[in-house]
């Protein structure tokens, strides 16, 4: 793994996953990261309160977790892995039609802005 990249990318990838794995494939990251470095996931983020999904999704979202041990988590769940992993949420960016969002990751404490000028739509 390259270290100290500006940005790591994991896309639809820590669904499939419990919370030690994804602690672990994050921590693992998070050593190769530089104070300025960021963490993007790419996932469906549960929502906390609002309009569920149609039942029959959910449905085949809870066989599909069932069958391959994964998990759905809220942006709290998030935050949760990323700090066991020494990491902190620094950005959330959703698309609002959908339950799909970016969760933006930094190490825990580096306060660093990053080094480039990355658009944040919260």
């Amino acid at each position: 793994m390259k270290t100290g990249a500006l940005v790591y990318y994991i896309r639809h990838t820590l669904r499939d996953f419990s919370d030690p794995i994804a602690i672990n494939i994050l921590g693992n990251i998070a050593r190769a990261m530089a104070p300025d470095s960021r963490i993007l996931i790419s996932e469906g983020v549960t929502p906390t309160s609002g309009k569920a999904p149609p039942p029959a999704y959910s449905a085949y979202k809870d066989f599909v977790m069932l069958a391959i041990g994964g998990k759905e988590r809220t942006v709290d769940g998030f935050g949760a892995i990323a700090k066991a992993a020494g990491l902190e949420i620094s950005g959330v960016h959703r698309d609002q039609p959908t339950a799909h969002a970016v969760i933006e990751l930094r190490l825990a404490g580096s306060g660093s802005e990053g080094r480039g000028e990355i658009k944040r739509e919260e």
